[in-house]
């Protein structure tokens, strides 16, 4: 990669280069690797493209930092905003949380029924807050709002994932994944 990056005239930010091993851990042993002569710091979790990654590949500490920025988010937009207006809140939310909650989730989507639900929690909060929707359920303020289910959008977003790789839209090969 040194030879490369030389040869390329571009310079490396190794103080920037992390050492993550995805697996068993304790079964192996410590491994040392280097850039350019520097030793890389070997570390339990990374951040790439604006996503967590940990050795386990469970993206649960991703999950927490976004559940918790997109609740903040959610309650600026509750109190900020001076029109109790529920389309304008509504929008606000779909502008300014609900990406936040779908970045990236073909890749590190929870499987577990705590982390879904944990992601839920953001909008179950926002539509409850919502003037005259307090007394509703969760799936009736979904309907009177209208909002499908972050988890149902996810789903929808996996099948598309799906979609563009058996169509050829992306440079993952088919036969390798189904």
């Amino acid at each position: 990669m040194c030879i490369w990056a030389e040869k390329w005239q571009l310079r490396l930010s190794i103080d920037k280069c992390f050492h993550l091993r995805v697996g068993l851990i304790k079964s192996v042993p410590k491994a040392t690797y280097t850039l350019c002569g520097t030793c890389l710091n070997r570390v339990n979790e990374v951040r790439d493209i604006g996503v967590l990654v940990d050795t386990q590949l469970s993206f649960k500490s991703h999950i927490n930092a976004m559940v918790a920025k997109a609740h903040m988010r959610a309650g600026q937009i509750s109190r900020c905003f001076l029109s109790r207006d529920t389309e304008t809140l509504v929008r606000a939310f779909i502008t300014y949380v609900r990406p936040l909650l779908e970045y990236c989730t073909p890749i590190r989507s929870p499987y577990s029924v705590t982390m879904v639900k944990r992601v839920e929690s953001v909008q179950r909060a926002f539509t409850k807050k919502l003037p005259d929707m307090n007394s509703l359920a969760y799936r009736e303020r979904l309907s009177v709002l209208p909002l499908e289910s972050l988890e149902l959008r996810r789903s929808k977003a996996d099948l598309i994932m799906c979609f563009k790789i058996l169509k050829g839209f992306t440079n993952i090969d088919p036969s390798e994944l189904f």
